[in-house]
């Protein structure tokens, strides 16, 4: 199973509010529309976190295909004539000039067990590689925030991909976080930034561009699959 994420960015002069409800009318028709392909499609609508500033995306959606094949033949259908009434009400509400589809390679740091959900948009410090990177974050930094951040109820890596013939995204990885509720997310902020939790922002300074670190708060809205969709492995 693959697995993408779709940064999504609202038309200018629309609120975060209506965005959200005619993206979410939007992916339900879509949802049964592309079912053939898909596996799993949950919405993520973004929302305000406190201290982190304005959301970098209004929303992602993370979509679940069997296979790169699967993905032709969705993305065919979707840019075909059959599914342009889809396309032209994404128009309504998408600036689809930012739209960015990343496939991710997960992985499960902390199975994701439920509670609030946090994303952070990372990209790779000058002079790293993508591969240096993603080496650094999966064996080095990722087992050092679970050991000191035990308010995890879920922590999965999501490894950017360029997909067959494209070029390279963006980003180099996202960071989805779960935890019980918005205290223990700000115990956990607290910690990070203590003399305590120094180990993690040194070790963090040394593959990632803190300065270009992107967080925000989400809603889930699972359109295709179960809750427990992200706790699903995927491999690209």
């Amino acid at each position: 199973m693959i697995k993408l994420m779709v940064l999504l960015k609202r038309k200018a002069g629309l609120t975060r509010e209506e965005f959200s409800r005619r993206w979410l009318e939007s992916g339900s028709r879509a949802g049964k529309v592309l079912r053939p392909w898909l596996r799993g499609y949950i919405q993520d609508h973004a929302v305000g976190l406190e201290g982190a500033g304005e959301p970098a995306v209004d929303g992602l959606s993370e979509l679940y295909l069997d296979d790169w094949q699967s993905l032709q033949a969705m993305s065919d259908y979707f840019l075909g004539d059959a599914a342009r009434t889809l396309r032209d009400e994404e128009d309504q509400f998408l600036d689809t000039s930012a739209t960015a589809v990343i496939p991710v390679d997960q992985k499960f740091m902390v199975k994701p067990s439920g509670g609030i959900k946090v994303i952070a948009l990372l990209k790779r410090r000058r002079g790293t590689t993508h591969q240096q990177f993603s080496r650094h974050w999966e064996d080095i930094h990722g087992p050092l925030c679970v050991r000191m951040l035990p308010w995890f109820t879920g922590y999965v890596q999501d490894h950017c991909l360029a997909a067959p013939g494209a070029a390279a995204p963006y980003l180099d990885g996202l960071d989805e976080m779960w935890v019980a509720d918005l205290a223990s997310w700000q115990a956990l902020l607290d910690f990070y930034v203590s003399e305590a939790g120094r180990p993690m922002r040194d070790d963090e300074a040394k593959f990632v561009d803190t300065s270009s670190v992107r967080m925000f708060r989400v809603e889930q809205k699972h359109i295709l699959g179960g809750p427990g969709l992200e706790a699903v492995a995927t491999s690209a």
